[in-house]
């Protein structure tokens, strides 16, 4: 008697992988995502009649195809049925005509219908007929029932089939007696049983201290609960390219699969993770008695590939081969033990181990079966089971499909189409040369280091730019005498032109060189901002000399400090700084906007040589180091030229035209605020302030200006300045946010223009406008992109100092014109920042390391990361990059500043502090601001501490004081503590009592699926939940709140008081009805919703 006939059981509970399946499938109901769909194209004249019978007897000998999946009582563990052949309906499918696009548009929608899991069939199929001698079949099946194997098996088998009956014939000959499926897996799951004890220790130590998630050149941000849509992108490696890799792998004693795998591990280990993690599935037949079933066997496997000591490629493959081995020694892989060891952290955003599957398959082979041809085809699912699956497919030409799935939440058609080129350029490079390092098989392609030393990071005004043969005073004074009687400065009322500061500022040049002034002598210029300030600056330089800025608004102990650092000896400062120079060794030329007389009628613009040269040091700019240590940098004045050439090209001209400078004279965006509106013919608006009980100005009755803002400045211009007279802003400092943004729409700013400036590189070397009319057409909409390179070369290299292909994390290094002399006194760090420059045709040239990582995206734009600093290793080894933290807070419309630092645990992993400063007046707490956090950052990139700060910490330059930020957020953390505003989050104490009704509905759940009370604030996971008991709590809480409360929500809100406070804000629209739900399954519902209402106490304990 053969499976077929016999009586079923009633039913049989799930294998673990099932259960596992099946559990995964609750987190995402209504997607099809582990279905199996597939096309059989029929070429020839189809016997529609015998093809009917043909599917109809393979439903009969393969009891897999009669499943459904119900349960015992209602909350017990799922369990598979299995319907006699008997009581199974007929499949014969009638025709459907259609046309070829109409036939893809069918295939499409039918793919993407879902299956009920809960009591509803498991198999469906559609014909569609094409013309007289085409047909396709679709099919699809669930993976609970079916796998890749099944698929072969199910078409080999129909086409004997279809032979048999379409010629009359009652009996197949050439096939198998198909086995008992039930009695099949209840055996092999004993010995599973047996053998998990050494499968359980094997995989806590293959999988120990893995990454939580693989890097990948994602183009969007992980977000809570965002959707798992999928692309597919795809290209053909060429026979030439895959005929050396099968002598290889024939050398090698491999597969061609475990070449390719290798492959791509290198590919994968260019996106920054050494440690690469990748699914695999194993088909699970390893019995003659199993070859024949068709069902769900495959045994998921997780392959992993270390590449820390950057192996050749013979190394690795032999890596591969080994791991891959071991995993098929120890196939069953008890995914859900494995994690609770590992203490690996459940998110239902992605896959908890792996994120990136593999997969290698022969090429479709064709039956014949009399006058027709059966060719099946899959069919791509709407929606991704993980991040990035990876498929080659061999055909009969001898070439291999790559096929590149997708989440298009996570990364766009580009980047996969990148990462497709890379493989191939992997291939090539393999086939070439085995024993190349995986370093050297990802470099960029020739076209790529085309386009990343040329376009993209060197723009051909560049290349032809030559070395500018002026100083900033011959330039400055050029402009003046073009337009002397423009004027040149601005204050209130007053007004000073361009010819009567060149006065000024040549009476004062006169009296340096009295004092010995000349080339590379620093003279200091201490003042704010005014007339005299601007004329201080040009008069060092007409002298010669080094201009040093100092900082009015220091305190006088920082002052004197600057003073030392830069080896002062004169210091040119209005009345007020003079006196914080009092008993100090230097000398004090006292500034005074009045002090110089002026007759327009016979003063001219001063003619005089200059001393110094494009060559000579112009100007020492500060910044901070970092520890926060301040750095001189000493930029020349071919540098200071070429910075404002570029300026007066590419910035707004209506910013130039009236510019408000507002930052330190020492910072970098000086050399913008203060001489580029000079060097344009514009003039400097000096901010007069304004009295606190002045009314502000609407938009149209505010003089339109420009100004230098720091990002967080476009929302929050400074105190005194009217921020409706700000029309125009160049930002500087750390990239804008999408938030800010949009607070500058809101403000009334009609242009941003985006700076990447740096001391080092005597300021802008970067920099592109912003749009304010929508989102930013950038991959990371958190942040704009960079800009186009300003008169600069920008590269982004790897730890080797080699270029990194597109989409791949480097370090960002500037060269060309930009590049100043180095830091003053400190040669031993100006060797380590300013290295050679080796893709420079002149000598001597070199390249500043930012300290930045930054990426090109496909078509070349720039994105800033992090500072190297700020891209952490969180525990469980995920990359967090601190700015997107800070984005996702600033998002928030009532926060106006936020800072996010890192602090280094006991294991070398991050633990992230965040603080917000609320805007004046906003009624924000921390829970409110968790939770908002907690729907757009997934669970590993949320800050384990949390806080509200009146001012966020600074050091005088303004750079953000990480220290003070991580001392201050811990004493905020006690102070709350002591005031009973935070959750005690210990473990092992007594759980707090509910707090209202809902909490204590939520808490007899949990009480009642764990078998134990729990804490409020205590993890479902950590409490010892898994997927399993996780539905079983959704099905509890369904049935006693009224609520559709789904699994999925449960992931997000993983404590009692998360849950609670879930399910006592106001419901959204309950969702429609799940389509294709069975009345079983809505039965089954019905009946949990009933029980649980008739339920007064908790009755059932946690079982294992």
């Amino acid at each position: 008697m053969t499976a077929a006939d016999k009586n079923p059981v009633p039913s049989l509970p799930l294998t673990p992988a099932q259960r596992r399946l099946w559990a995964l499938a609750q987190l995402r109901p209504n997607d099809p995502f582990f279905s199996i769909p597939f096309a059989v194209e029929i070429d020839g004249p189809l016997n529609e009649a015998a093809l009917g019978r043909a599917l109809d007897e393979l439903v009969r000998r393969h009891p897999a195809l009669r499943t459904r999946i119900g349960h015992d009582d209602g909350y017990g563990e799922p369990v598979q049925r299995t319907a006699p052949p008997a009581g199974v309906p007929s499949l014969a499918p009638r025709a459907t005509s259609v046309s070829e696009s109409e036939a893809t548009a069918v295939a499409a929608e039918f793919a993407a219908q879902p299956f009920d899991v809960d009591g509803g069939g498991l198999l469906r199929v559609r014909l569609l007929r094409l013309d007289d001698t085409g047909h396709r079949l679709l099919v699809a099946v669930h993976h609970l029932v079916f796998d890749g194997a099944s698929l072969a098996l199910f078409v080999s088998e129909l086409a004997v089939l279809y032979e048999t009956f379409a010629s009359d014939g009652e009996r197949p000959t050439g096939l198998p007696e198909p086995v008992d499926y039930g009695a099949y897996l209840a055996a092999r799951t004993v010995r599973d049983q047996a053998d998990r004890p050494e499968n359980l220790r094997y995989w806590t130590e293959r999988l120990a201290g893995a990454p939580e998630l693989v890097e990948l050149p994602l183009t969007r941000l992980r977000r809570p609960g965002a959707g798992h849509g999928g692309g597919r992108r795809t290209a053909v490696i060429p026979r030439e390219v895959v005929e050396p890799l099968r002598r290889l792998a024939r050398k090698r004693r491999c597969s061609l699969y475990m070449v390719l795998k290798a492959a791509t591990d290198v590919v994968l280990g260019g996106y920054g993770t050494t440690d690469v993690l990748t699914g695999a599935a194993v088909s699970g037949r390893d019995t003659v008695e199993s070859a024949g079933i068709i069902g769900y066997l495959t045994r998921p496997v997780v392959l992993r590939a270390d590449l820390s000591d950057d192996p050749t490629f013979d190394e690795l493959l032999g890596r591969v081969r080994a791991d891959l081995l071991d995993a098929l020694d120890h196939a069953d892989l008890p995914f859900d033990d494995v994690m609770d060891t590992l203490g690996v952290r459940r998110d239902a955003g992605h896959h908890p181990v792996y994120q990136v599957t593999y997969t290698h398959q022969p090429a479709a082979p064709v039956h014949r079966a009399g006058r027709v041809v059966f060719r099946a085809e899959e069919l791509r699912l709407p929606t991704m089971k993980t991040d990035l699956s990876i498929d080659t497919v061999e055909r009969a030409d001898g070439a291999l499909f790559a096929l590149v799935d997708h989440r298009t939440d996570l990364l766009d058609a580009a980047a996969a189409d990148l990462l497709l080129t890379r493989l191939r350029t992997v291939l090539e490079r393999v086939a070439a040369d085995p024993a190349a390092r995986a370093s050297a098989l990802r470099r960029p392609s020739d076209e790529e280091r085309r386009r990343l030393l040329g376009e993209w990071g060197a723009p051909a005004a560049v290349a032809a730019s030559r070395e500018p043969s002026q100083t900033v005073s011959a330039l400055l004074a050029e402009r003046a005498a073009a337009t002397p009687e423009a004027i040149a400065v601005t204050a209130g009322p007053d007004s000073w032109t361009h010819r009567r500061l060149d006065a000024a500022a040549t009476a004062l040049a006169a009296r340096l060189r009295d004092l010995k002034v000349g080339p590379e002598v620093p003279v200091g210029v201490c003042a704010p901002h005014s007339f005299a300030l601007v004329a201080a600056h040009l008069a060092v330089w007409k002298a010669g000399g080094l201009c040093v800025p100092l900082d009015a608004a220091l305190p006088a102990f920082q002052l004197r400090l600057a003073i030392a650092d830069a080896g002062l000896d004169t210091v040119l400062a209005d009345p007020d700084a003079a006196a914080l120079l009092d008993h100090t060794q230097v000398r004090v030329v006292e500034l005074d906007d009045h002090a110089w007389p002026f007759d327009p009628a016979t003063t001219g613009i001063g003619t005089t040589s200059d001393p110094a040269g494009p060559r000579n040091a112009a100007l020492l700019l500060r910044t901070a180091g970092a520890t926060g240590e301040p750095l001189e940098v000493v930029v020349e004045h071919r540098q200071l030229v070429s910075r404002l050439r570029w300026a007066c090209r590419r910035l707004p001209a209506d910013a130039l035209a009236a510019m408000v400078p507002l930052g330190s004279p020492d910072a970098s965006g000086a050399v913008v605020e203060l001489f580029a509106p000079l060097a344009a013919g514009g003039r400097l608006v000096l901010p007069p302030g304004r009295p606190a009980d002045a009314p502000e100005r609407s938009p149209g009755e505010a003089d339109p200006c420009g100004a230098v803002l720091s990002p967080a400045q476009l929302a929050e211009p400074p105190e005194g300045v009217d921020r409706h007279a700000v029309t125009h802003a160049v930002t500087v400092g750390e990239p804008v946010a999408a938030a800010q943004v949009r607070a500058a729409r809101r403000h009334g700013l009609r242009e941003i223009h985006q700076l990447y400036t740096a001391a080092e590189t005597a300021g802008p070397c970067l920099g592109g406008p912003l749009d304010l009319d929508g989102e930013q057409d950038t991959t990371r909409p958190e942040t704009a992109p960079l800009g186009a390179p300003a008169d600069a070369a920008v590269h982004v290299l790897g730890r080797d100092g080699e270029l990194v292909s597109p989409g791949v994390v480097g370090e960002l290094h500037i060269g060309g014109a930009a590049v100043t002399r180095g830091y003053l006194g400190r040669p031993g760090l100006t060797a380590d920042r300013f290295r050679p420059d080796p893709f420079a045709s002149e000598p001597g040239s070199r390249l500043f390391n930012t300290g930045d990582l930054a990426r090109h995206t496909p078509d070349g734009r720039l994105e800033f990361v992090a500072r190297a600093e700020e891209w952490v290793r969180v525990p469980g080894g995920a990359r967090v990059a601190l700015p997107d933290v800070r984005a996702a807070l600033l998002d928030h419309p009532d926060v106006a500043h936020a800072a996010v630092a890192a602090q280094l645990d006991g294991a070398g992993d991050a633990l992230l502090y965040a603080a917000a400063e609320p805007r004046l007046g906003a009624a924000l707490d921390v829970e409110a601001l968790r939770r908002h956090l907690a729907e757009r950052l997934p669970d590993h990139a949320r800050p384990a501490r949390l806080e509200l700060l009146t001012r966020l910490p600074s050091l005088p330059g303004g750079r953000l004081d990480r220290a003070a930020l991580v001392t201050a957020i811990e004493k905020a953390t006690e102070q709350r503590a002591v005031a009973g505003q935070t959750a005690d989050r210990s473990p092992g104490q007594t759980p707090a009592p509910p707090t209202d009704a809902t909490e204590a509905l939520v808490a007899a759940a949990w009480e009642e699926v764990l078998g134990r009370p729990v804490g409020p604030d205590t993890g479902f996971f950590d409490a010892g939940g898994n997927s399993l008991l996780l539905i079983r709590l959704r099905d509890r809480l369904r049935a006693a709140s009224g609520r559709r409360v789904e699994a999925a929500d449960l992931f997000r809100h993983p404590t009692v008081r998360a849950m609670s406070a879930l399910l006592a804000a106001p419901p959204a629209a309950d969702p429609p009805a799940e389509s294709g739900g069975s009345d079983r399954g809505r039965a089954r519902r019905g009946a949990l919703s009933g029980r649980a209402r008739a339920r007064t106490t908790p009755t059932h304990r946690r079982t294992r």
